[in-house]
């Protein structure tokens, strides 16, 4: 598949936004766990309770626009379920999650990050008002935790329109970089210094603002860093982060003037706080020329992400290589106009 896309774009007018235009927070737990995206600065609590089991703490995040609710819950259990089993865990949560009164719209089975899920809508009456609300809800369970992204909406009112922006937004960043049910690799011995790196004074290797950091452990940080590259017009980065093709460093050449230096954590800042949306097969999309085109499963198989970010038409593949995230350059340089013809569309199939 040859997906167009106008992300460098993005790259310019993102330096051109001021800041706080509309971004959503972007919330890692202190665990490192998982990531999320908020419309609002949430507030955080934490409560503890002592069960049959043992000990129970949940962690909440919360905010609110206008009527609707947007809700975070990350819960440690005593013990974990059984790896096999947690699909079958969930299914018993389901009227706790969903709570007396409620009716159940739709429910559907997911996977995200490898971990099992649920997808759930329900109406049920507001809570000391009249009429109803509308709430849907993702739930996953993982080793002694269960997560829970939920959104409500006023009473009487639909879901709101970003619903599904949030509940999309979840991503088990350790999970991911682990590599689920791999066991870790061992880590290669240190390499003695030479006589140059001696001489050199602690930090004195790379200021503090000369470059961006190479993250690509998730396809979302990989996209991120990719767009970095361009806009600092760092060529090692670049491929570092990118399928290999002939014709990369038309991305960083000519036409536009790089970053300055000390823009880049600012820019950085602020592509952290961009989010997007994996798409799934059978999604329509809009490819180059307005023309319509449909997400194929070899598209998205594993080892393949499909990615479109929040507020854009025209999404960027990415490949799992060696444990990191690659982006499908070719579209980017197309756009550019001055790319040779490369050998093959797409790149060969695994």
């Amino acid at each position: 598949m040859c997906l167009a896309t106008t992300i460098l774009g993005i790259c310019l007018g993102l330096l051109a936004q001021p800041p706080g235009s509309g971004a959503w927070e972007v919330v890692r737990t202190p665990e490192g766990d998982v990531a999320f995206s908020m419309p609002a600065i949430p507030t955080r609590t934490e409560e503890e309770a002592h069960e049959a089991g043992g000990r129970v703490i949940v962690t909440a995040y919360r905010c609110r626009i206008g009527g609707a609710s947007y809700e975070f819950l990350r819960t440690q259990e005593p013990a974990p379920a059984a790896r096999n089993f947690e699909a079958d865990r969930l299914k018993l949560l389901r009227p706790r999650l969903l709570g007396p009164g409620a009716r159940p719209v739709a429910e559907a089975d997911l996977v995200v990050d490898g971990v099992p899920g649920d997808d759930l809508t329900w109406t049920a009456p507001a809570e000391g008002q009249a009429g109803l609300t509308t709430s849907r809800a993702r739930q996953f369970a993982h080793g002694c935790h269960r997560y829970v992204l939920k959104v409500g909406s006023a009473p009487g009112d639909p879901l709101p329109e970003d619903a599904g922006r949030f509940l999309s937004s979840l991503t088990f960043e350790a999970i991911v970089a682990a590599g689920y049910g791999s066991p870790p690799a061992s880590p290669a011995p240190p390499s003695p210094p030479d006589a140059a790196s001696l001489a050199k004074p602690t930090g004195a290797e790379k200021p503090a603002d000369e470059g961006v950091e190479i993250r690509d452990r998730t396809p979302e940080d990989a996209l991120r860093t990719f767009l970095l590259a361009i806009a600092a017009k760092d060529r090692d980065l670049l491929r570092a982060v990118s399928l290999a093709d002939e014709s990369l460093d038309v991305l960083v050449a000519g036409l536009d003037a790089p970053a300055p230096p000390g823009s880049l954590g600012a820019l950085q800042s602020r592509f952290d706080r961009m989010t997007f949306r994996r798409l799934k097969a059978g999604d329509r999309v809009t490819m180059p020329g307005g023309r319509g085109g449909t997400i194929q499963p070899s598209d998205v198989r594993e080892g393949r992400v499909v990615l479109l970010p929040e507020g854009q038409r025209t999404p960027t593949r990415l490949e799992l290589v060696d444990g990191r995230w690659k982006v499908f350059a070719r579209p980017f340089i197309a756009a550019r106009g001055a790319a040779r013809p490369p050998a093959t569309a797409t790149p060969p199939a695994r």
